[in-house]
């Protein structure tokens, strides 16, 4: 059964949180997840990782240009495996 977009960003924010909530209930571990939350997680690594990719990008592309634009080319291909990742998740 396909969740809406709404659905997987609470899921990935749910699954990725890493600090035990007030309730008392420690995060996850990884063989507890389902197929669903799996891809939630890939997805958000994915995102992370672009964006990390662009803060290197940015600290670096006034003295070192070249090595920015391989962030941001490494920031590109990581969003490509988000969106793969996302179609996937919509399809199940």
């Amino acid at each position: 059964m396909a969740m809406g977009l709404n659905a997987l960003v609470f899921l990935q924010k749910w699954i990725c949180c890493r600090y035990i909530c007030e309730a008392g209930i420690a995060p996850m571990l990884f063989r507890e997840l389902n197929e669903s939350q799996i891809l939630a997680l890939a997805i958000t690594a994915e995102e992370e990782d672009a964006h990390t990719y662009r803060d290197f990008a940015e600290s670096l592309h006034a003295d070192f240009p070249a090595t920015a634009e391989l962030f941001t080319k490494m920031a590109a291909e990581e969003d490509g495996h988000r969106h793969r990742l996302t179609e996937l998740y919509r399809r199940r």
